[in-house]
């Protein structure tokens, strides 16, 4: 699409600015200097187009969220359609006002819009080949010289005789992606980091972290350890078996020895003696002899050993209960080694009584002396309520130095008030009065608002002898004398002039229509209709009628202004207008005939189409009565002309003719209405300056002393308006002295009444927190007025003194568990003794020292006697 406005309503350096490119012209040219604004433009063309960057460079005046483009588009069917570009993330693009270029809310611009908005081209191709700037240019360069891009693509494949540069691209893509995508996962460099990841996370796996380390280690001295005393179960269970081999190597021996005693006893009886029973005989004797000898040892040592058992004493009760004195024993010797940590520990509890006692009496009153210390622990206070006076103490800290702020922060706000009114009166600034200074400041801007009154007068003086010249030379070209036969002689209007040539031409038309329907017939009606359609789909139909219409009326605009340049009517006041529609009008017939040389086939088909469907409605003979209607019709149509020119008082005429003759008496009634506005507004003009001098001159003077200088009365509007300025000046001076003294006075007010607020405000919320604490003060039995470091202090002295009675507590526990082991072991002491039947002596280490002793007497002693007993026995 063709823009015909571009409006910069906010971008860049422009703020409601507008370019027009409606103009009939092929090319437009825009210049400037640098800094102009250029560059800006065309970035707010491609910006419109396709949106404006999110990183744009264009908001130095701007913000981003004000930033707007707007502008007007004409397709290639020549339909107008207004378009705005905001900034944004979506839905920038909406519907636009043609006319100021406002974006119309909640706005939706159809996708056909939106495609032709950009013809389908991206956004670099656009800038490439349609907003070429310096930097385009040197990149463009390097793409040359690098030999990329569409250029230097086709200077590439010239140079080298080679061709498709563009599929051997891209092939070598193709390849490029076969081993790598950014975000694909199939390419051989894709599968490849895949798999080393997979790997990464396989090693961040196997690492042993140093807590399972620690843990694997400790497992494995533990397994170490058990593997250790197996072993050591091993050796024994190995011992114990050899044992059990060697005892089952000497049973079958025992055995054989039984089976020959057994066997002896059989025979013992038997008297048959051998062949050598002498030699047996002597062996015998002699073995008698020693067995006798033998015999009599045997005998003396039982005697001994008798007489040793004789003197052994056993004491079968202590024997009884050895296990309970082993006990005794152990318990006695674990009492001994706690006896001195006893005697430290009671010192320690009795020490601890005493100081604990005498700390609660420095807490408590002196009526509370009398307290033990398990009765001071009531006075204790709860650790709660510690909490709670401690968070009160704190609280009351911090209000004690706020309010110590604020209290500053008030005296100084006075102090500063003080200062501010005395340099005020020292100043001694009089106060305009604020009525008279806006009437000075409403008549200033009355007057500075008529502008350069003088130059306007004799550029309107100018003016009205101008149009006053040229009126009378309209007044000439029509062959009128005064203005008032320029009322009274009208002509024909332009709307008659329209109906008559409208008429005209669609008679004509009707004529030319009832002519070529006559070829066509009723049974291709509707194979016609639907071929008509057809062809009506496709797009705009040019035909040779429409043609000759565009020409017609630019011939007829040109005769206009022909007649104009003719009759030399240069300062016409619709020359401009009357230029612009021929010019107008001739781009039309232009068009049309592009567009009738383009599709010349298919507007002939359009009308071969018209011309039998028209022909189709009628039967000939109804054609050609209306074909003499018509010729009749346009016969009466041009006599009915001629009367009405003849009524007018106008010659025989065409209607090209008559409508330069109301051009020329229009220029005339504009002419002679622009010098009855002159006129008006020059005496306009005048009357105003004198106004507003008398105006200005009576607000100065009565702002100004007595004693000031002040010009004469009848001095111009230019010197009053200096005047008046400088003693604005002066006078915004003296009110803005004033105002800041206002204002700094009113922030002074309002610092003070703040602080004072602020300082109650204080005081309200410290009244429950001391009297928390005045409830502390009584339950710590302190003084009402104690502040809340001495509450704090007796706070930490209650909870030393409980840490301290909790120490005390634990020490005296572990002393009565110490005596409650003495007294097990005394009363375990007595019930040995009553199980041996003896008395528990005095000294109850010595008493059970001596059991100790007798029963290891007498477990040595029935080991002697054990002893002696086998060995008689052995000789028995």
């Amino acid at each position: 699409m063709k823009i015909r406005q571009l409006f910069l309503k906010a971008f860049g350096p422009f703020t409601d600015a507008t370019l027009d490119f409606s103009g009939p012209a092929r090319i437009h040219l825009i210049y400037g200097p640098n800094e102009a604004g250029k560059s800006s433009a065309l970035r707010a063309l491609g910006d419109l187009r396709y949106g404006i960057h999110a990183r744009s460079t264009d908001d130095f005046i701007h913000a981003f969220k004000d930033m707007l483009l707007a502008g007007t588009f004409e397709d290639a069917a020549g339909q107008v359609h207004a378009l705005a570009r905001r900034k944004g993330t979506k839905n920038t693009l909406m519907l636009a006002d043609p006319a100021t270029g406002l974006p119309i809310a909640n706005s939706t611009v159809p996708p056909d819009v939106q495609l032709a908005l950009t013809g389908g081209v991206q956004r670099e191709q656009f800038e490439t080949m349609y907003g070429l700037n310096s930097a385009h240019l040197r990149e463009g360069g390097q793409l040359l010289i690098r030999g990329e891009g569409e250029l230097g693509a086709a200077l590439f494949e010239a140079s080298t005789g080679s061709a498709g540069i563009k599929a051997l691209q891209g092939l070598l893509e193709a390849d490029a992606k076969r081993y790598f995508l950014a975000r694909g996962r199939n390419a051989l460099l894709n599968q490849a980091a895949d798999e080393l990841d997979e790997a990464r996370k396989r090693y961040k796996q196997a690492i042993t972290k140093p807590d399972q380390w620690k843990a694997l280690k400790r497992a494995h001295d533990e397994a170490v350890q058990q593997v250790q005393t197996l072993r050591e179960r091993l050796a024994r269970q190995r011992g114990r078996q050899n044992e059990g081999t060697e005892l089952r190597a000497g049973a079958p021996l025992i055995r054989e020895l039984d089976r020959l005693e057994a066997e002896w006893a059989t025979v013992e009886a038997d008297v048959q003696l051998p062949h050598d029973a002498r030699e047996r005989r002597l062996a015998a004797q002699q073995q008698q002899a020693q067995a006798r000898r033998d015999l009599a040892d045997s005998l003396a040592r039982e005697a001994l050993c008798q007489q040793a058992l004789s003197g052994l004493v056993v004491e079968p009760a202590l024997l009884r209960e050895g296990a309970a004195v082993e006990r005794l024993q152990a318990n006695l010797a674990q009492v001994r080694r706690d006896r001195d940590r006893l005697a430290r520990l009671r010192a320690t509890v009795e020490e601890g009584a005493q100081g604990l006692l005498g700390q609660m009496r420095r807490l408590l009153p002196e009526s509370l002396h009398t307290l033990s210390i398990d009765d001071g622990v009531a006075h204790m206070p709860s650790q709660a309520d510690q909490t709670a006076w401690r968070a009160a103490a704190s609280e009351s800290l911090d209000q004690a130095r706020d309010l110590v702020g604020a209290r500053q922060q008030l005296e100084t706000a006075r102090r500063k008030l003080t200062q501010l009114n005395d340099q005020w009166r020292a100043q001694s600034l009089e106060v305009p009065d604020a009525v008279l200074q806006a009437t000075l400041s409403e008549r200033l801007q009355r007057a500075q608002a008529l502008g350069d009154v003088s130059q306007r007068i004799a550029t309107l003086e100018q003016a009205h002898r101008t149009a006053q010249r040229q009126l009378e030379r309209d007044l000439e070209a029509l062959g009128l004398s005064t203005v008032a036969q320029l009322a009274t002689v009208r002509g024909l209007s332009l709307v008659d002039i329209d109906a008559h040539e409208r008429a005209h031409a669609e008679l004509r038309q009707e004529l030319a229509a009832l002519m070529a329907r006559r070829e066509s017939t009723e049974g291709d009606l509707r194979v016609q209709t639907e071929r008509h359609h057809k062809l009506s789909a496709v797009g705009e139909v040019v035909s040779a009628d429409t043609l000759r219409q565009a020409r017609a009326q630019r011939d007829t605009l040109w005769l206009g202004v022909r007649a104009v340049l003719e009759e030399g009517a240069e300062a016409a006041p619709d020359r401009a207008t009357l230029s612009q529609r021929y010019a107008q009008a001739s781009t039309e017939a232009d068009r049309q005939a592009d567009l009738l040389r383009e599709g010349a086939q298919r507007a002939a088909e359009m009308a071969e189409c018209t011309q039998r469907m028209t022909d189709m409605q009628q039967t000939l003979n109804g054609l050609l009565a209306a074909e003499e209607g018509l010729q009749a019709s346009l016969a009466d149509l041009e006599s009915r002309w001629q009367v009405r020119l003849s009524e007018q008082g106008l010659p025989l005429m065409g209607t090209g003719a008559a409508r330069e003759w109301l051009t020329l008496r229009q220029s005339a009634l504009t002419q002679r209405d622009r010098v009855s506005e002159l006129g008006d507004e020059l005496a306009q003009c005048r009357a105003q300056e004198r106004e507003a001098a008398v105006e200005l001159a009576a607000a100065v003077q009565a702002l100004l002393p007595s004693t000031h200088p002040a010009h004469h009365a009848g001095q111009a509007l230019g010197a009053w308006i200096s005047q008046a300025q400088q003693l604005e000046r002066d006078l915004v001076s003296r009110q803005a002295a004033a105002l800041q003294h206002t204002q700094a006075l009113q922030t002074l007010q309002q610092e003070i009444a703040e602080a004072e607020h602020t300082e109650r405000a204080l005081l309200s919320v410290a009244q429950p927190v001391r009297e928390r604490l005045q409830a502390a003060c009584t339950r710590l039995h302190l003084p009402a007025d104690a502040t809340p470091e001495v509450i704090n202090a007796r706070l930490a002295e209650w909870q030393d003194w409980g840490e301290a009675h909790r120490r005390h507590a634990e020490q005296a526990l572990q002393l009565k568990q110490g005596q409650a082991a003495e007294q097990a072991v005394v009363d375990e002491a007595q019930a040995l003794a009553a199980l041996l039947g003896e008395a528990l002596g005095t000294h109850l280490d010595a008493w059970v020292d001596g059991v100790v002793g007798r029963l290891q007497a007498s477990r040595e002693t029935h080991r002697q006697q054990a002893e002696l007993t086998r060995q008689v026995q052995d000789e028995a």
